[in-house]
């Protein structure tokens, strides 16, 4: 059983607001990609000194933010169960009838995915079998410049949020991604304009994405993919996931409750 800890109770007198820092910095420390490293090496991904890791780490196991195991941690099931509240979590829980019903008819890999600052988050993803690798995986990022997704969450997005995405050259995932501000304000503009986005070998060699938006009360929350290879035309696809989108979109909306999301 995970401890309580005692009122009061910090890490060699730190401040409360530095010991927040340094377990957010540990905890962000680990990826998709790393999901179980040795405090040498959640000192090097975290920047921290491995004696402050240490000692942070031992309490985040104490209140099961994280597991450890011989000499590695991982993410603990506290996280998964508070993860769980999330409005997020209700979201994908909501929309997954209808994420696996478009699966199934198109045969392809299907993402639902949310903004958060520079990158989108994977809330779900179901591959078809034999897909192309793709790099996007539940609950890990990607830049959103890069990706369908992404673009589709960027154009909902108020122009005054925007001018800090087109102030600096963007970082290249693959040699098709789009790089250059002003022509990524032209993307968004275009998807604006069309109500869906694609993308073509620009987060991953050999893939493609068609993405829309799932709205609720007229605002963007969450966009909806499906992959494919990049050679295929994406008009096969799109009406299938328009329409999901819009129905995702319908019952989301259904589950609000006073500006809450709500499964009844």
């Amino acid at each position: 059983m995970p401890r309580r800890l005692a009122e009061g109770e910090g890490v060699d007198g730190l401040e409360s607001a530095s010991i927040l820092l340094t377990a957010s910095a540990i905890l962000n420390a680990f990826t998709s990609a790393t999901r179980s490293m040795t405090l040498s090496e959640i000192s090097r991904a975290s920047g921290l000194a491995k004696s402050t890791v240490h000692r942070v780490a031992a309490r985040l196991v104490d209140i099961g933010a994280l597991d450890k195991r011989d000499d590695y941690y991982s993410i603990g099931m506290g996280m998964f169960a508070l993860g769980a509240l999330s409005a997020e979590m209700t979201l994908r829980e909501i929309a997954m009838p209808h994420l696996e019903a478009l699966h199934m008819r198109t045969g392809q890999t299907v993402h639902l995915a949310v903004l958060r600052g520079r990158s989108v988050i994977y809330l779900e993803k179901l591959r078809a079998p034999g897909a192309h690798r793709s790099p996007s995986a539940i609950g890990g990022d990607m830049p959103a410049h890069a990706t369908a997704v992404g673009k589709v969450l960027l154009a909902a997005e108020p122009d005054t949020a925007l001018d800090l995405w087109f102030e600096t050259r963007l970082a290249a995932v693959t040699p098709r991604t789009i790089t250059d501000p002003r022509r990524l304000r032209t993307e968004v503009d275009t998807v604006r304009a069309q109500g869906f986005a694609v993308e073509r070998e620009e987060a991953a060699v050999g893939l493609a994405c068609i993405a829309a938006p799932i709205r609720v009360h007229g605002s963007t929350v969450a966009a909806l993919s499906v992959a494919f290879p990049a050679s295929s035309d994406e008009s096969r696809v799109r009406d299938p996931l328009r329409a999901t989108a819009t129905n995702i979109s319908r019952s989301v909306t259904e589950h609000c409750r006073e500006g809450r999301l709500v499964i009844d």
